[in-house]
């Protein structure tokens, strides 16, 4: 549909076609800048902006944003990611979260999930980068229960968090099964981060543990949601029972 002017002859394109024939380096800084519900119902005004949505959300994940808080410098964060990938490690819990909710809070911390094998590579590339331990010791599993879930705790207080009656008891079985050890390191700038060390693959540990509302993790080369609009839209999380290791 077009408006025309009923005094001239001149015909004004409806408002999603002027969006949609911007520039996409103007186009971006627009929908960086819009909450996560607007982003979301735009996709729903024109095939067009659609089919520009599928490729924003393929470009909008911006390492600096997520890992530039952590290291202080750019070689740090494309080794870290290196990293990531030769040690299937993958970035979950509040930072990941506050990020992709584009909230204006600062993350605590970073939480780094990694299976055992790989926790001693892990922990010798962080101390590379200013990083030292600020724990004496590894935690049992039984005091890595309760670490791993203070660490996924988010910090943003405009997200509503929804207790399902009552799962702690399963919570806190599962997480013995799937989490060995969390070794926390602290930088001279005062960041912290952890290196979760898991008995299963860390997507497991995610997926069977956590709350809808952490289900969210950065590959070395991407970062999937599993709940975007109940996360981040309807700000809520659902917490899962019968945590089981997956086969």
């Amino acid at each position: 549909m077009l408006f025309e002017d009923k005094d001239s002859t001149s015909v004004v394109s409806r408002p999603q076609d002027c969006f949609s024939n911007l520039p996409h380096t103007a186009q971006t800084p627009i929908l960086d800048a819009l909450p996560i519900k607007d982003v979301i119902n735009l996709q729903q005004v024109s095939s067009t902006c659609k089919e520009y949505l599928r490729g924003y959300r393929r470009v909008t994940f911006d390492d600096k944003q997520l890992y530039g808080q952590f290291f202080d410098k750019q070689e740090h964060i494309i080794s870290f990611r290196k990293k990531q990938a030769e040690c299937r490690a993958l970035v979950s819990g509040s930072a990941l979260a506050l990020m992709l909710g584009r909230s204006p809070h600062k993350p605590h911390d970073l939480d780094i999930f990694t299976p055992m094998i790989y926790v001693d590579n892990m922990e010798a590339f962080i101390g590379t980068t200013g990083y030292k331990r600020a724990d004496n010791e590894e935690c049992t599993s039984q005091q890595a229960t309760e670490r791993t879930r203070n660490a996924e705790t988010l910090s943003d207080d405009t997200l509503e968090e929804l207790d399902a009656e009552d799962n702690t008891e399963d919570v806190a079985e599962y997480n013995q099964h799937a989490v060995e050890t969390v070794l926390t390191f602290q930088h001279d700038n005062g960041q912290r981060l952890q290196i979760i060390g898991t008995k299963v693959e860390p997507i497991d540990a995610i997926l069977g543990f956590y709350s809808t509302l952490v289900m969210n993790v950065a590959t070395a080369t991407k970062v999937i949601s599993l709940y975007p609009y109940t996360s981040f839209v309807e700000q809520k999380a659902v917490y899962l029972k019968n945590g089981r290791p997956r086969p």
